[in-house]
């Protein structure tokens, strides 16, 4: 049994011991103010259907778009610098894709363009992504930004933190 099924089971088992309590609660609020009425107006409204809060936690089929505007689930490359390919990450492994925030560890590919982007040389550095801002769609939802953090020392010339706005249209674009 994977992780998801394992989450998924356990959402279901708090959803049944919720709906089999409901009935025996039901009522509760009636008696309180029938005892004493002056306090009835400050009995807290009931908890919202336990199905709705577990509906909004749960993983959903989600992804982030790439620089040709293709959908990707849980990518383990993704370029960043969409014109020359000179930045990117890779060997990305994912935790908690498909909720409001996913994030991997993998590693950063970097031209240091030195003398020139033409002539430069290729850096791999660790780093950890995160993916948020997920848009919910009828069917997918869709991630609109990233976060790239170099874990470690970042190198003259590369920026410890890097944030791109991701559109369909555009990919990832450096804010």
């Amino acid at each position: 049994m994977n992780s998801t099924t394992r989450r998924l089971s356990a959402v279901a088992g708090v959803v049944a011991l919720c709906a089999s309590a409901a009935p025996a609660m039901a009522g509760t609020t009636g008696l309180l103010s029938a005892a004493h009425p002056e306090a009835a107006s400050k009995v807290p409204a009931p908890a919202p259907a336990a199905a709705a809060t577990a509906a909004s936690t749960a993983t959903m089929r989600a992804v982030v778009y790439d620089c040709g505007g293709d959908a990707k689930t849980r990518p383990s490359r993704y370029t960043l610098a969409c014109g020359d390919a000179n930045e990117g990450v890779k060997n990305l492994r994912w935790k908690g894709w498909g909720t409001a925030k996913a994030t991997a560890r993998g590693v950063m590919w970097t031209n240091d363009c030195t003398p020139s982007c033409a002539q430069g040389k290729m850096k791999s550095l660790p780093v950890t992504v995160t993916v948020d801002k997920l848009v919910k769609g009828e069917a997918t939802g869709q991630y609109r930004r990233m976060t790239v953090t170099v874990t470690g020392k970042a190198p003259k010339g590369v920026q410890k933190v890097s944030q791109y706005r991701i559109s369909p249209e555009a990919g990832p674009v450096l804010r």
